[in-house]
């Protein structure tokens, strides 16, 4: 059992440091993993937890070993305890009293049932002899600039102003996002540019935003 005890002091410090957005109470300095933490102070330390953990903490008690506590939003700097759910550990995380999380596939591989997440083409098996299939980074164009280019783009989605190439709909800096090179000109950097990952795996994924396409908002020119 998980035992997290905030203080009426912990409780006020916390609950100064999201802002309700909807049905989301978003945690107003979240993590490049997209959650938030939360310094839990007791009487030698201070120890770091995610803050959605301390809002269950608050609002319901103790977490059970062997189980996490997921977003039912699928927001992960939520902190709202009514999007709160608990899951039992295991790949993919199971709800309790629930199916397969919303997304989840079983492996495209033939005869393999392992699940998938809808970030990734294959299951965690397939994807280890996948991406050894594919060569070095440096070879599939994701070397250093690469890499250095995903930094000051990151940069650009966390303060919110950057817009999917694939979709034109906005990047959440809580979404997993990824820099998608040109279709027509791989190896130019300058071309590149982020988008969802569903958008840039999946034909499915770009499809599911077709027909709500507006007007481009205003996106940063590329580096």
């Amino acid at each position: 059992m998980t035992t997290l005890a905030p203080t009426d002091k912990d409780i006020a410090r916390f609950n100064s440091k999201y802002t309700v957005k909807g049905d989301c109470h978003e945690w107003n300095t979240p993590h490049s993993t997209g959650y938030g933490y939360f310094y839990l102070k007791t009487d030698t330390a201070a120890v770091m937890h995610r803050a959605h953990r301390i809002s269950y903490a608050i609002h319901f008690g103790d977490i059970p070993d062997g189980i996490q506590v997921d977003h039912v939003c699928y927001n992960k700097a939520c902190v709202n305890p009514a999007a709160m759910a608990l899951v039992v550990m295991m790949r993919p995380p199971k709800r309790i009293g629930d199916g397969m999380p919303k997304g989840w596939r079983p492996c495209p591989k033939p005869h393999c049932p392992e699940p998938t997440p809808p970030t990734q083409r294959f299951c965690d098996a397939h994807m280890v002899e996948y991406e050894q299939s594919r060569g070095t980074k440096t070879e599939r164009g994701y070397g250093k600039d690469f890499q250095q280019l995903r930094v000051k783009w990151g940069k650009r989605i966390a303060s919110g102003i950057v817009n999917c190439k694939r979709c034109r709909k906005w990047i959440n800096p809580s979404e997993s996002w990824h820099l998608d090179h040109d279709d027509n000109d791989r190896d130019n950097l300058a071309l590149a540019s982020p988008s969802h990952a569903l958008c840039n795996l999946s034909a499915g994924g770009k499809a599911s935003h077709r027909g709500d396409r507006g007007p481009l908002p205003p996106t940063p020119p590329p580096f």
